[in-house]
């Protein structure tokens, strides 16, 4: 059997696997493409409701779906409609998101380096 952990690159002459090693990859190749369909219609969902709410969701109410997607339980039809969908919503929220056109970098930075701070006389009382 064929172990593609660690690997690069999938052999490209399959003519010469076994049936095994055959079926090895395939489930490979499947596993791989239901994480990256798992993903997309996750970053899909984020970013739709981020721009809609204005805040980043990353404690997923629909995690039982993106696992269900990534195990292969969705066909691939389901997952391109789902994504077609959030695309349109995705376009929809941006167009009449509420959100800055441009980011409030100077606030961030002091936010963040607030939060530095506080971190380091944190670490620091500890000591």
């Amino acid at each position: 059997m064929i172990d593609f952990k660690g690997q690069k690159e999938v052999p490209l002459d399959l003519t010469r696997l076994t049936n095994e090693e055959l079926l090895s990859v395939h489930r490979y190749v499947k596993l791989r493409q239901n994480k990256h369909a798992a993903h997309l219609i996750r970053i899909l969902r984020q970013g739709a409701e981020f721009l809609i709410g204005g805040e980043m969701n990353v404690l997923r109410h629909d995690a039982p779906q993106l696992i269900a997607i990534k195990k292969g339980e969705w066909e691939l039809r389901e997952v391109q409609d789902e994504a077609g969908r959030l695309f349109k919503l995705a376009e929809q929220a941006y167009l009449h998101s509420k959100l800055p056109d441009n980011p409030m970098v100077d606030q961030a930075e002091k936010l963040l380096m607030s939060i530095l701070k506080d971190s380091i006389i944190g670490y620091s009382a500890k000591e």
